[in-house]
């Protein structure tokens, strides 16, 4: 639990940089943006699954927020034990 708690802040930290600007921009010519990829890391689903640790969050199939802020309180909410 300690593990996970530690990378969620290391987590939190790195979408907290994030702006509005900044989720669109991608991650190279042709791949996913940084707002993908930030998203990518809330919703329910994952390698998390199969523990017995339970989150709420939104569904693995929902839509990006437009905001970096949204992503940021998402995944707040989403990896908090």
């Amino acid at each position: 639990m300690t593990e996970y708690q530690n990378e969620s802040q290391f987590t939190q930290k790195i979408l907290n940089s994030l702006t509005d600007a900044s989720l669109k921009q991608e991650i190279a010519p042709g791949f996913r943006t940084l707002g993908t990829l930030a998203w990518h890391l809330v919703p329910h689903g994952g390698i998390l699954t199969p523990t017995v640790l339970t989150f709420e969050a939104p569904s693995e199939h929902s839509m990006a927020p437009e905001t970096a802020e949204e992503i940021v309180k998402a995944y707040s909410l989403a990896s908090a034990p």
